[in-house]
């Protein structure tokens, strides 16, 4: 926890981890140099989730830090690429043969070959000159021939297609993404639940929103289990960016795929759209994230484009609490590169940020009378701000007062000791929340030596004040406030 206050950064950054990029020493790497969070995918299967889930938490353990997991459940509208060797290099007018599920024993005989979940491509109304994309258009191929069961496409770049590559066909007409005609039933959402739980994660990632049917009923099933995972939603087509106003307040996050919604939408309509939904989700305490592109040049170079930082820059300028960085990235030649640049260009924006404005605005447009848990948390940030405090200690039980702590975004860094391991775990998605477990009954000892140990670590000087907020019972509350005002009068 030191060492991520140390480095300044308060917006968080979350991987992605698949089965190929599951390498024990890389991730130790990542979460060494600050990774926050991973995300892994549910399509990929029950088990390889458990594997993956089981390398996050041997090497966050080895390396003393909370990392959160975000489970996104199945997407039965999701083509994926199922590839039967190593990972398939293309080069600009090569042709391969793609087949649907059905056949897909003849595309494991044929070198240059992959199937596709989807149904007979008839009645996708695929046609000659459709456009394939993978992975958000890393690379993409022309379709010259079509077959019931079978296309043939030519490459229009070089690019690389790996085994559940997320694949978009594009209407040669609209040039909108054609989407596999299947509705998740209740039972299946239920389903996904159960492994969220059973695997034990903080989060779970429900996408492809077409009504606020699987978020319903993934909170029925959550409370039937007696459950603390939270829910996210990801707005990734058109009902769900429409219809926000419609879920939000069932859900606990929002992760803005940004790629898909550019592929499933016109782009010049698809990139304003995030604004609004960040203020949203400010407005009601819960975390925003943006994902998918970010840095993409860096899995072949070791240094990002100009418009690459630019893009992540006006991400922490627009208010989004976490940036998600793809599986690409860790794919390639420099992913340890890339997170380094993402921190530095992080620590950068937030400098340029304007706290004040952001406050005001928010303190403006909040409905009153507050909650007396938001009242608390914004007069904290307020006094933070005026007494330029660089940290805050924040005692929380269930975590909904650093919520709010995170909403004002106050521009110190908040140590929260959290009392329940799950709490502390969400807690790390929140911008300016820096999460610590601490379960003891007395709570003086373990402050006093937060509070050296900081001074040592030069977090603290001996000019700065501490900023105590407590939304745990009265004892432990008097127990911080008299730590604080004796450390101040030691100081004076």
């Amino acid at each position: 926890v030191m060492e991520k206050m140390k480095r300044k950064r308060l917006t968080k950054i979350v991987g992605t981890l698949t089965k190929l990029s599951n390498n024990h020493k890389l991730l130790v790497d990542l979460f060494s140099e600050g990774v926050d969070g991973m995300g892994i995918f549910l399509d990929h299967g029950k088990d390889t989730c458990k594997d993956l889930v089981q390398a996050i938490r041997k090497a966050a353990g080895e390396c003393g830090v909370l990392v959160p997991i975000i489970l996104e459940q199945k997407n039965k509208k999701r083509i994926l690429a199922k590839v039967f060797s190593p990972p398939i290099e293309v080069l600009k007018g090569t042709e391969i043969s793609i087949y649907s599920m059905a056949q897909q024993e003849l595309a494991a005989k044929e070198e240059k070959a992959i199937a596709i979940n989807c149904p007979p491509f008839a009645e996708l109304k695929i046609k000659e000159k459709c456009v394939i994309l993978f992975d958000m258009g890393k690379t993409s191929a022309v379709v010259t021939q079509v077959e019931e069961n079978k296309l043939r496409c030519t490459f229009r770049c070089n690019g690389t297609i790996f085994d559940n590559s997320i694949v978009h066909i594009l209407d040669s007409e609209t040039q909108e993404a054609i989407e596999l005609p299947f509705n998740k039933t209740a039972a299946e959402c239920i389903e996904d639940v159960e492994t969220a739980i059973e695997l034990d994660v903080e989060f779970i990632l429900v996408n492809g929103l077409e009504s606020t049917l699987e978020i319903v009923e993934a909170r029925k099933q959550l409370a039937v289990k007696n459950s603390k995972i939270k829910i996210m939603a990801k707005v990734d087509n058109k009902w769900s960016t429409a219809e926000i106003d419609s879920y939000i307040d069932l859900i606990d996050g929002v992760v803005v795929a940004r790629a898909e919604l550019g592929i499933k939408m016109r782009t010049e309509i698809a990139f304003w759209l995030q604004k609004p939904i960040i203020h949203k989700c400010n407005m009601r305490a819960i975390p925003c994230m943006e994902a998918s592109h970010f840095l993409d040049s860096i899995a072949e170079f070791p240094k990002p484009t100009c418009a690459e930082t630019t893009d992540v820059y006006m991400a922490v300028i627009e208010g989004f609490d976490c940036l998600m960085f793809t599986k690409e990235l860790l794919y390639g030649k420099y992913p340890l590169h890339g997170i380094r640049a993402m921190h530095d260009i992080c620590c950068i924006a937030e400098e340029k940020f304007d706290y004040s404005a952001h406050y005001v605005d928010l303190v403006a447009k909040t409905k009153k009378p507050f909650d007396s848990l938001e009242a608390v948390s914004s007069s904290a940030v307020s006094t933070a701000f005026n007494m330029k405090s660089p940290v805050m200690i924040a005692l929380t039980e269930r975590g909904r007062g650093t919520r709010y702590l995170a909403k004002y975004k106050p521009y110190a860094a908040v140590l929260a000791l959290c009392q329940v391991p799950k709490v502390a775990h969400q807690c790390g998605l929140y911008r300016s929340i820096f999460p610590l477990i601490c379960t003891c009954t007395n709570l003086e000892d373990p402050i006093k030596e937060l509070i050296e140990t900081m001074k040592k670590e030069g977090i603290l000087h001996p000019e700065d004040n501490i900023i105590p907020v407590s939304y745990t019972h009265l004892r432990a509350h008097e127990t911080l406030r008299y730590l604080v005002c004796r450390l101040l009068l030691e100081k004076k």
